[in-house]
């Protein structure tokens, strides 16, 4: 950006971190702790100022710091001989954004999830709750989304897998997110409308083709939508 024509831009100092451990009893149990965080120092970001006529959006450094992590558990057991799986996740998010926009924001994001083997046969059940994100250290918006759920129904042998999710059966308005800014001159709020949080059904059928040496495929389905760690960095 300072060669682009904001020579007043500089570079901004980060600090990032992160811990993890896991405990495994053996092998039905497990349990682990988890976090990172990233903390930017004198940032720049986006400014908004009246101009007279209105309201002019300029990028100034440097501004207040920025923060944003998470931290939480996550645990998975395995029951009845391993036929039962329950898995299960905790989280807090933070997000603190300093000068121009001067807020803080706290969100508790949790998984939960179970899935029966009979055979070979598998059906699954899976929830995963609202989760708010931020959008990047420049500006001050803070998305929230809506939770999500599933069942999801499978067959598979050594050479077909069949599977159907049906996702959100109960859900069928259109509306998916909300993405909110406030500053002192001037504030967003958007609703935005698409197909990621509607009811669908989706069916989906593959065949592996064999060629030369065999090799041992492993047959266990893959869950839709629990990231094990809440969020993307």
């Amino acid at each position: 950006m300072k060669y682009s024509g904001n020579p007043n831009l500089t570079t901004a100092k980060s600090y990032d971190f992160d811990f993890n451990y896991t405990w495994v009893p053996n092998n039905n149990y497990s349990l682990s702790a988890y976090g990172w965080g990233w903390i930017v120092k004198d940032r720049y970001a986006y400014v908004y100022e009246p101009d007279g006529k209105g309201v002019i959006r300029t990028i100034k450094q440097p501004m207040g710091s920025y923060a944003q992590g998470i931290y939480g558990i996550k645990g998975t057991a395995r029951l009845l001989d391993r036929s039962i799986v329950l898995t299960g996740n905790l989280s807090q998010l933070f997000n603190h954004n300093g000068r121009p926009y001067n807020v803080n924001h706290f969100h508790l994001y949790y998984t939960l999830q179970m899935i029966y083997y009979l055979k070979n046969w598998n059906f699954g059940i899976t929830y995963v709750s609202t989760i708010g994100t931020w959008d990047g250290m420049m500006n001050g918006i803070w998305q929230r989304d809506k939770d999500n759920y599933y069942l999801n129904v499978g067959w598979s042998n050594s050479n077909w897998k069949l599977s159907a999710i049906i996702r959100n059966i109960a859900r069928w308005n259109w509306k998916s997110s909300q993405r909110i800014m406030n500053s002192e001159f001037y504030s967003t709020d958007e609703t935005l409308i698409n197909g990621n949080y509607h009811a669908t059904i989706k069916f989906t059928a593959t065949y592996t083709f064999g060629f030369g040496k065999k090799v041992k495929r492993d047959n266990e389905p893959q869950a839709s939508g629990a990231a094990s760690s809440g969020i993307l960095k």
